[in-house]
């Protein structure tokens, strides 16, 4: 985990805050696990397996249909953000790995970088945190 400072939320506490989540993730197995961790906390996910499908939430598909990496994806809905005064959502990027990649993703707009394995104690910590620094509720 990118351990962005010290933070540490206790799951039964995390519990009683229910979010509106979008999980971006071409690997359809971490998918389906991250997305069964965070329904069983009780909150609400749209799912996509690329970032252009991840996109649609913030405009309609006008885009050609292929899939976008994750910095393309998180520059595309900060400059939509932007041009419609919207409020920035909070991004949290799950990965592999980190080397070479941690400052690019935080100058595309990422707010939070995670790397596998995902452990749910972490992730909900990773969007608390998230939240509490943007001030967005997703």
């Amino acid at each position: 985990m990118d351990n962005l400072g010290n933070h540490t939320v206790n799951p039964v506490l995390a519990a009683d805050d229910k979010y509106d989540i979008l999980l971006v993730e071409n690997s359809y197995v971490i998918q389906r696990l991250t997305l069964r961790m965070l329904t069983e906390y009780g909150h609400s996910i749209e799912s996509a397996e690329n970032g252009i499908l991840g996109l649609d939430p913030f405009k309609d598909r006008v885009l050609q249909n292929k899939p976008f990496d994750v910095i393309l994806a998180a520059r595309y809905i900060r400059v939509y953000e932007m041009q419609y005064d919207l409020s920035p959502k909070p991004i949290i990027a799950l990965a592999y790995t980190t080397i070479g990649h941690r400052e690019l993703w935080h100058q595309a707009g990422m707010d939070y970088i995670m790397t596998h394995p995902i452990w749910p104690v972490e992730l909900l910590d990773a969007i608390r945190w998230a939240i509490t620094e943007t001030g967005v509720v997703p």
